[in-house]
């Protein structure tokens, strides 16, 4: 599992120490403007850790929660359905749904239906075959007042590195995202 990795540690101290703080912050305010179903939407969700890690926190703001978890990959999704079986007891109020499909499917098949108060993109946009179109669309999902985290592998990062000497590990789908690109990336919502 994923948790023994360098990368999955920085991620856990991340989601424990600043996530509170950071994000709490600003989903305050939508916690006293609704007292409806907390909804969250998680793009790339893989085998739920991080998921997992966000809605723990996020129970001790809303004690109900709709998660949507888009992920393709059917091993990682029975992973993920696994962990939250494991995980139940600290899960009390929490729903998931699943979206075995890529983001492209899910707004083919959704639109922009719901609206979320929270939606994480973690290393899910290197797949996806335009990330402005991607990126716009996600925020319009987005509720007044909502937040949307993404997160991306550092172009100097070990991964990045491995990415870079064997390129014929890469499949069609994924698009390896340079610094460049990474930085336009931030600069599309100023």
């Amino acid at each position: 599992m994923c948790r023994k990795s360098s990368r999955f540690q920085d991620l856990s101290h991340w989601f424990d120490f600043i996530f509170p703080d950071v994000i709490f912050e600003k989903l305050q305010l939508v916690n006293t403007k609704s007292k409806s179903t907390f909804r969250m939407l998680g793009v790339g969700s893989g085998s739920g850790e991080i998921d997992l890690m966000m809605i723990t926190h996020l129970r001790k703001l809303f004690p109900s929660i709709q998660n949507v978890a888009i992920e393709p990959t059917p091993d990682l999704a029975d992973k993920y359905r696994s962990l939250l079986k494991e995980r139940q007891q600290l899960l009390e109020g929490v729903e998931t749904e699943w979206r075995e499909q890529t983001l492209e499917g899910f707004q083919n098949s959704y639109g922009s239906t719901v609206s979320y108060h929270f939606i994480s993109v973690i290393s899910s946009l290197y797949y996806v075959d335009d990330y402005r179109a991607s990126l716009r669309y996600l925020y319009d999902l987005l509720e007044d007042g909502g937040v949307m985290i993404i997160m991306m592998i550092a172009d100097d990062s070990g991964f990045a590195r491995l990415w870079r000497k064997l390129p014929y590990l890469e499949d069609s789908r994924m698009k390896y995202i340079n610094q460049s690109m990474y930085a336009k990336l931030w600069m599309i919502w100023e």
